[in-house]
């Protein structure tokens, strides 16, 4: 410590053992609301990997495997989320809290029961030359989802290879029974190969 107007500093040590540190926390739960009733009823699981944030102090948490997470407390804030999907929505949007406090939790609903699918290529076709399409399958839904892929090449693509193992129909590869947990996602690629005569 520094005394203005002479020249006199103190230092000044205090022992603590981390052990007997308490930190003040916001917790709860995130949870895939199925039913859209705000509970966490039986069959309802929580939702990993999801953002919580205190707005003004920003103090920043990932929720773990069964949905819980935990942050720090430092004074009157907003507690947010952010959504992981356009689809769902969270109840409620946010908390205003004053204290350390437990029990916070969000529940998140979609009322969609899709399956969404992006196709990348990681380059531009040249005749005679393998390409490799990438397709990644993803359950927009609260439920478990099984699906089935199809992906048709344009004329003149021959097909080499896929992962997982495919199928391949006319000229359409076909993947069977793909397990997609709520919110989960699978990825399928295939290599063709472009006819050097196009």
């Amino acid at each position: 410590v520094y005394y203005p107007g002479s020249n006199t500093a103190v230092a000044l040590m205090v022992h603590t053992k981390v052990s007997e540190l308490v930190l003040l926390k916001l917790q709860g739960r995130i949870f895939a609301d199925s039913n859209n009733n705000q509970q966490m009823d039986a069959g309802e699981h929580g939702v990993p990997h999801v953002l919580v944030f205190t707005q003004g102090t920003q103090h920043y948490a990932l929720s773990n495997a069964e949905g819980h997470y935990a942050v720090l407390y430092e004074s009157p804030d907003l507690l947010k989320l952010t959504i992981p999907y356009d689809f769902l929505t969270a109840t409620p949007a946010q908390y205003a809290v004053d204290q350390p406090a437990d029990s916070l939790d969000f529940a998140l609903y979609s009322d969609t029961n899709d399956v969404r699918i992006l196709l990348t290529d990681n380059s531009a076709p040249h005749p005679g030359f393998s390409l490799s399409l990438v397709g990644y399958v993803q359950n927009a839904s609260l439920q478990a989802a099984d699906a089935t892929v199809k992906m048709a090449p344009a004329p003149g693509y021959e097909f080499l290879h896929a992962e997982p193992p495919a199928v391949l129909q006319n000229d359409t590869i076909v993947w069977s029974n793909l397990a997609l947990p709520p919110l989960g996602y699978s990825v399928v690629s295939a290599t063709v190969r472009l006819s050097a005569t196009v």
